[in-house]
């Protein structure tokens, strides 16, 4: 059986709006997650398929971790972003349930179901299920050619370290995410549709990466995406890259664009009435800007508001929504607003397709915590949908795979993280441009993901 024979498509967004809210109620609330991820834990152990579809959300997972020698690091600002519930990374069923599916492997842990989330004996896709297959689309469209393509990774955080783990055990592997960029780079090089150029969604280092060997990991990191000759490799600023290194400082290494404007937020049009828009989520952040930046006293501003912890790392006594506001998350800035506001005119005058790239998600209903999101994801969300533009947001930043389709039909996916890939597996995959939707086609541990663009008055899609 072919990986690809079991996909599923994600159904076009016709008559809008769908139920993009694919989650009951319930899993919203705030309860006793510790409770549930135990009582999970044991059933699963015991079953190797589960259905979720009523349980409580509860909290979401602590984003405390632990370093590689085991020490808890609840008090150091380089916090991971688990943010994940005891069911997220599955396949959500039509009424609102999630299916994991629980394989064997010698990796397990007593987390294992969490851990190995997406490493199944048999591919699937990401997307709400629908008639058909990815393969018989595919046998459908003979023939035809993507546009474009172009590779997709995110979340490397690679340190010359020892693997480590989350608060919740969840593996880290610091030193295997390399092989996993340069497995990347192999597939892309070798691929019998060219790839035009790449993109990393941030997190290049891992926060507990040494300081004084950050420009070195980072160098690493980037040698080895140098291997793909095909095209350029766009980059992003995750909160990893931040802890290690200085906003500045990464602009220039990871060679952004705007770098020369002292910013990090972008965009590029790599085909005709195509465009890729790319946003900065720590551009209003505690992290990378020196401590009286006007961003930097907007950010403590917030979260003093909004966190009334001492630690501002840590979600404790936060609920719903407001779980956003820590300090491993960041915001957009009002000038950042008011450029992306620009670009998204123009683009629907000229009738152009947007893909938004951002490292934090920007869509609530594609996480089972908020303790992810952009800290002002509502006026980012806001923004594009003055536009009709916007087909797709793709982020990482969580780590774990998550779909959603919005109330205007814009496709929010999240990509799975590399760092996450125990030896002997890999996440990335490349992104095929069709005229009307986009394929993500994933490699192991990353799912694939067909996206229909939504329909658009007044111009025709790409």
């Amino acid at each position: 059986m072919t990986s690809s024979s079991l996909l599923q498509l994600a159904s076009p967004p016709s008559p809008l709006p769908l139920a993009y809210d694919v989650r009951p109620t319930s899993l919203r609330g705030g309860n006793d997650f510790w409770a549930f991820f135990q009582q999970q834990q044991d059933k699963l152990e015991e079953t190797t398929r589960h259905s979720f579809s009523d349980q409580s959300e509860a909290s979401a997972c602590s984003e405390l971790r632990e370093d590689p020698e085991g020490r808890e690091a609840n008090a150091d600002p380089r916090v991971d972003e688990d943010g994940r519930e005891a069911n997220a990374g599955g396949v959500r069923n039509s009424d609102g349930g999630v299916t994991v599916v629980k394989t064997s492997s010698s990796t397990v842990s007593p987390q294992g179901f969490l851990q190995q989330q997406l490493s199944l004996p048999e591919r699937r896709s990401l997307g709400p299920p629908v008639q058909g297959s990815y393969l018989s689309k595919r046998e459908d469209d003979k023939g035809k050619k993507p546009l474009f393509s172009f590779g997709v990774i995110t979340d490397v955080q690679y340190a010359d370290i020892n693997d480590g783990h989350s608060f919740l055990g969840i593996p880290r592997f610091y030193r295997h995410s390399l092989e996993v960029v340069k497995q990347a780079v192999e597939d892309w090089n070798q691929s019998a549709r060219p790839m035009s150029f790449a993109v990393h969604f941030g997190d290049i280092v891992d926060g507990f990466c040494p300081r004084d060997r950050s420009v070195e990991a980072v160098n690493t990191v980037l040698d080895a995406l140098a291997g793909f000759t095909a095209g350029p490799t766009y980059h992003m600023i995750g909160n990893h890259c931040l802890y290690n290194l200085p906003r500045l400082t990464l602009n220039k290494m990871l060679a952004i664009p705007t770098a020369a404007d002292n910013r990090s937020y972008y965009d590029f049009s790599p085909y005709p009435n195509f465009r890729l828009v790319v946003l900065d989520s720590y551009d209003v952040s505690l992290l990378g800007w020196p401590e009286d930046h006007p961003h930097a006293v907007r950010a403590r501003e917030v979260l003093e508001r909004e966190n009334p912890n001492d630690e501002k790392n840590s979600p404790e006594g936060l609920e719903g929504l407001n779980r956003r506001f820590v300090k491993f998350n960041g915001g957009v800035g009002d000038e950042q607003l008011r450029w992306l506001e620009g670009v998204l005119a123009e683009c629907d005058a000229l009738g152009e397709t947007v893909v938004l790239c951002c490292h934090q998600p920007i869509e609530p209903t594609a996480l089972p915590t908020a303790t992810c999101l952009v800290w002002n994801y509502d006026k980012v969300l806001a923004t594009i949908h003055r536009h009709e533009c916007v087909a797709a947001v793709i982020a990482g930043h969580a780590h774990f795979g998550a779909y959603a389709l919005d109330a205007k039909g814009i496709h929010h996916r999240i990509l799975e993280g590399a760092v996450e890939c125990p030896p002997g597996t890999v996440a990335f995959g490349h992104i095929d441009v069709y005229q009307d939707r986009l394929c993500i086609i994933g490699k192991d541990r990353m799912l694939c993901t067909e996206m229909r663009f939504p329909p658009r008055s007044g111009h025709s899609t790409l």
